[in-house]
């Protein structure tokens, strides 16, 4: 878009939030239309469990417009809703190499890498075509976590319902918005989430692994 004041051309992102309803002529026009996909997930186990069952839960309804060939908008991000937090320092799995914008608590990263070690078996059983870079990362968990993996950390209640009640986002949010919540509280957030989306803007830098190792005739682990 131009912006005529300034002379000179502005960038722009559009977002479709589909919500659940990822099977509707929406959603349908969403994922044939936009460049990638950010999925939100939390760390119920019965919830992930929810984009498996049924034809019109997200990874069936993405495996179909796939072989349709319908499907635009790939995996780009699973992003951790509502993580408890140690501290907002920036975090390295020893383990994994995985990096997160803050360092999480350990018993949600324990969860963490059980989802996610269950969402590896599935790319590796065939949904690696509905992710993108899967030449890139090829069949490495590391590599997986590394490019696939982030976070938000969890935010108090009084942030949230200031976000919601001023109509403002977390990131514009000052401490003179409300005496309730103060600069100790926004600024951590404020600092993830800015953190978050410039991640997005990048990805790790691998060399080519080559095709995933299709594992389709194993059942992934649920």
């Amino acid at each position: 878009a131009e912006d005529r004041a300034q002379g000179r051309y502005r960038q722009w992102a559009i977002f479709f939030d589909t919500d659940h309803e990822i099977h509707t002529p929406y959603a349908t026009l969403a994922l044939g239309s936009a460049e990638r996909l950010l999925v939100p997930l939390s760390l119920d186990e019965n919830d992930y469990d929810r984009l498996f069952v049924g034809d019109i839960a997200l990874f069936p309804v993405l495996e179909r417009l796939h072989n349709e060939g319908f499907l635009k908008a790939k995996i780009d991000r699973f992003v951790f809703n509502r993580v408890k937090s140690i501290n907002n320092e920036p975090f390295k799995d020893p383990n994994t190499g995985g990096r997160l914008t803050f360092h999480p608590a350990q018993l949600d990263l324990q969860e963490m890498k059980v989802i996610v070690k269950d969402l590896h078996s599935r790319y590796l059983a065939g949904m690696h075509k509905v992710f993108l870079d899967a030449d890139v990362v090829g069949s490495s968990n590391q590599r997986f976590f590394q490019r696939y993996i982030t976070a938000l950390r969890l935010a108090g209640s009084n942030a949230i319902n200031l976000s919601k009640s001023k109509g403002i986002a977390l990131t514009q949010l000052d401490s003179t918005a409300s005496s309730h919540v103060g600069k100790s509280t926004l600024e951590p957030l404020r600092r993830n989430v800015q953190d978050l989306v410039e991640g997005l803007e990048s990805s790790p830098s691998f060399s080519k692994a080559g095709p995933v190792v299709d594992k389709s005739s194993s059942s992934p682990s649920s």
